[in-house]
């Protein structure tokens, strides 16, 4: 058994997704899914079960990727799993961090779960004037 994190990044977004997993006794590959050629890949294989979360700030976001820094920002989160053929386990929760400079700072977001299992995350930038990117 091992603990792995997964992080993902680009020029706006930072995701990360800490997971355990133990090697497979068994191959357990469900339709729809290969692993690699033999050789590439020692012993029994299996996916793992990838958690994805997207949101949408709706029409607070302006062309330039940016949102208003004043007063109090809402928007909607969705976590899900890819797609399987077998039964996943339900999305525990969701925590969210926003940062206003960069990344030197972060500030954690009051996040909700609604009766349709999306996400509702209020957080607010301050009295900084001007814009913040998303």
């Amino acid at each position: 058994m091992g603990k792995y994190r997964l992080t993902s990044q680009d020029a706006y977004n930072t995701a990360a997704w800490t997971f355990t997993s133990a090697p497979p006794t068994e191959s357990a590959i469900p339709p729809g899914h290969t692993c690699l050629p033999e050789g590439f890949s020692p012993g029994h294989c299996r996916p793992e079960p990838l958690a994805y979360a997207s949101y949408d700030l709706g029409a607070t976001i302006d062309l330039k990727n940016t949102v208003s820094a004043r007063g109090k920002h809402t928007f909607r989160v969705n976590a899900f799993h890819e797609w399987s053929s077998e039964a996943m386990p339900a999305i525990a929760g969701l925590k969210l961090w926003t940062s206003t400079n960069d990344g030197k700072t972060w500030e954690a977001v009051s996040v909700k779960r609604d009766r349709a299992g999306s996400y509702i995350a209020t957080t607010s930038y301050g009295h900084t004037a001007g814009k913040r990117s998303a």
